[in-house]
């Protein structure tokens, strides 16, 4: 899968490279999307986070039979990181 690039630029660049430019650098290679480990890393990352808060809720309602501000804002957070994430990693491609 193909990022939207400006592929003149980059075109631009393999012509006339810098010095320290590897030789074997392609326009196909450039453009290649190198997405998939980041987003695995945001998805696993979001899922241990959804257990320990929920372990944490759990444990908070269990013992103490009612959540606190604190509780709150980390349900809180917790929704609004899951819904900007969301948003980032499953938009359509421009």
């Amino acid at each position: 899968m193909a990022s939207p690039t400006n592929t003149k630029g980059i075109e631009a660049v393999l012509a006339n490279p810098p010095s320290d430019m590897p030789s074997d650098l392609t326009l196909a290679f450039l453009q290649e999307s190198r997405d998939r480990g980041a987003i695995i890393a945001i998805l696993v990352i979001t899922s241990f986070v959804m257990v320990v808060v929920a372990l944490r809720s759990y444990a908070r309602y269990a013992s103490v039979r009612g959540f606190g501000l604190d509780d709150w804002l980390a349900l809180l957070a917790l929704v609004s990181w899951s819904i900007a994430h969301k948003h980032a990693l499953f938009r359509s491609p421009s």
